[in-house]
């Protein structure tokens, strides 16, 4: 679990897209853009996981077990792996982390230590952070030694389409998403329209071209209250 939504690892960029080039560091943050892209072009989808909300029961270093509702609601081992934990409020308040692994009984393993630990005070937050795996189809259950135990998965061509645009941001250059165009935008309310320029027209696409291609028949982008629009393209 590299990024926050764990689409794409750094082994896998070096799989689909060979190409890329930087440090470690630098392509974590080439895949954390690309993903954050990729979440608003697919649009919206049913989360596997439901946010969870309750008070911390206790902590350690790296651990933080649930209310005891949450522990029901939560029910398989890892159901909650690659979700993001967040300390609303009491110890450890403004303090995030990843969630590594859950157990049955509510304990969660994150994937680094808590800045400050939690207490039983501490009002969590538990989110998917990303829009996949979706409910029903990417997150799947099975017994393991006698154990209801939870697999995330993450469909192969988002995988290759994370890596497309990886290879656009490095092509296209890093002022072309960040730069000052102040009329970026990513959805617009009568569709979703993914430009650069004034009101969407005669914009630059921010998502390669390679992306929607991959994505087309794929049933993962979201064609509900209207049609994707795209520079000169309507798929």
């Amino acid at each position: 679990m590299e990024t926050a939504r764990g689409y794409l690892t750094k082994k896998e960029l070096g799989t689909y897209a060979p190409g890329v080039t930087g440090t470690d560091p630098e392509k974590l943050a080439l895949i954390e853009r690309a993903e954050a892209l990729i979440d608003s072009y697919i649009g919206h989808q049913t989360a596997a996981v439901h946010e969870l909300r309750g008070v911390a029961r206790a902590a350690t270093t790296n651990t933080l077990q649930l209310s005891a509702e949450d522990v029901q609601r939560a029910n398989g081992v890892n159901y909650l792996k690659g979700c993001t934990i967040e300390i609303l409020d009491g110890t450890a308040a403004g303090s995030t982390a990843r969630v590594k692994t859950s157990a049955l009984d509510g304990t969660i393993t994150t994937y680094k230590d808590w800045d400050e630990v939690p207490d039983t005070d501490s009002y969590y937050r538990i989110y998917q952070a990303g829009k996949l795996p979706r409910a029903y189809k990417d997150l799947t259950n099975d017994t393991v030694s006698g154990v209801n135990t939870y697999f995330r998965v993450i469909p192969v061509v988002v995988k290759q389409a994370v890596a497309a645009q990886c290879e656009y941001i490095q092509q296209m250059g890093e002022a072309y998403f960040t730069g000052g165009d102040s009329n970026m935008q990513s959805e617009s309310s009568d569709g979703y329209s993914y430009t650069r320029g004034e009101n969407g027209t005669n914009g630059k696409g921010l998502i390669a071209p390679a992306v929607r291609s991959l994505l087309a028949g794929s049933g993962i982008i979201n064609r509900a209250g209207g049609q994707i629009i795209v520079p000169n393209t309507i798929l």
